[in-house]
């Protein structure tokens, strides 16, 4: 149901009414191929006759994304192999002709100075566990983060916090509020980190500030490209885990980074997907909203064994298969060969 929504709002006024025009008009002279990872826009452009790159982000292909398969001057690139069966299968359904060598597999699209983050993250064993808890583009998931810090604060309290926490509210100023407004009634202290412009920031390049280990930090910035840069600048290099939606970009991003994710409630089949991708490389888990801090004791607990879940998580994210660190670049190469 989520899906058809989904695709309904994407094909639906006044969404293609408002971009349509301005993208003709910026596309109007461009020869070369034209990288599109936002499938309205490649629909769009496709159908003009423009050379597209069509990146499918998730392991899930949607009807709308077949719309123009037979076009000869639309090229994508897909997460996996599987995503590609799934494609081609779905076009043969439809009775759609798509060249299987115009279905490229590059794997997520995930930036580089993300994955560059992995390069000085020790898996945790022990010490304070770095925890950042996100929100996700549309800003849900805002009961489960209330639940998680309503749990997770008070050990800000102790002398020795077993964790230390951060909270991406990326542009959704009520998520923001809420942390602050949390950690306010529970008298912890708070840094909100809103640069004004961030995007110099590159990892390892920058010296990265100590964050108060009794305080919650909050990252926010109403402009997207900025919260992401805040989220790279901060959160990526920092955190042992997050507690996130799996939704693609999130949840790339975080396993790439070297970082175990929990999993809050997903939106759609294809965040579905992505939660059974990484936890069935044994990197993420479902997230236990009424007991967290139960769950976390138990995946901080070794168990008898020689590393807890969470370490473990951590070095299975630190050695994953290259196909999900080196998607931004196999694209950008698809796209210049095409």
């Amino acid at each position: 149901m989520k899906d058809l929504v989904d695709t309904f709002g994407r094909q639906k006024l006044p969404i293609l009414e408002s971009i349509t025009p301005p993208l003709l008009y910026l596309c109007h002279e461009v020869k070369r191929p034209i990288l599109s990872l936002h499938i309205a826009t490649g629909n769009i452009l496709a159908a003009q006759g423009k050379k597209v790159v069509q990146v499918i982000t998730d392991p899930h292909v949607r009807a709308d994304y077949l719309t123009n398969a037979a076009l000869p001057n639309m090229q994508f690139c897909v997460f996996d192999e599987r995503t590609k069966s799934e494609f081609l299968e779905k076009a043969k359904l439809r009775n759609i002709t798509a060249d299987p060598k115009r279905v490229i597999v590059t794997g997520p699209p995930v930036d580089p100075r993300i994955v560059a983050c992995r390069d000085k993250k020790i898996a945790w064993r022990s010490g304070p566990l770095k925890i950042c808890i996100t929100t996700g583009g549309l800003g849900t998931n805002k009961p489960e983060i209330h639940s998680l810090l309503t749990q997770l604060l008070p050990e800000l309290h102790t002398k020795n916090p077993r964790w230390q926490l951060m909270v991406y509210a990326g542009t959704q100023r009520d998520i923001k509020d809420l942390a602050l407004d949390l950690a306010l009634q529970q008298q912890i202290g708070t840094k909100l980190v809103q640069i004004e412009d961030p995007e110099t920031f590159m990892a390892g390049k920058q010296p990265h500030e100590q964050l108060d280990p009794h305080s919650l930090t909050v990252l926010y910035h109403p402009q997207i490209l900025d919260a992401n840069e805040l989220l790279l600048q901060y959160a990526f290099p920092w955190a042992h885990g997050f507690i996130t939606k799996p939704s693609g970009d999130m949840a790339y991003d975080a396993a790439a980074s070297g970082s175990f994710m929990l999993t809050l409630k997903e939106w759609g089949e294809w965040e579905h997907n992505i939660k059974e991708v990484f936890e069935q490389q044994g990197i993420a888990r479902e997230a236990h909203i009424a007991d967290i801090i139960k769950q976390l004791e138990f995946c901080m607990s070794a168990q008898g064994k020689s590393q807890s879940w969470i370490e473990q998580a951590m070095l299975n994210a630190c050695s994953m298969d290259k196909l999900f660190l080196n998607g931004a670049k196999e694209i950008v190469k698809a796209t210049l060969a095409s």
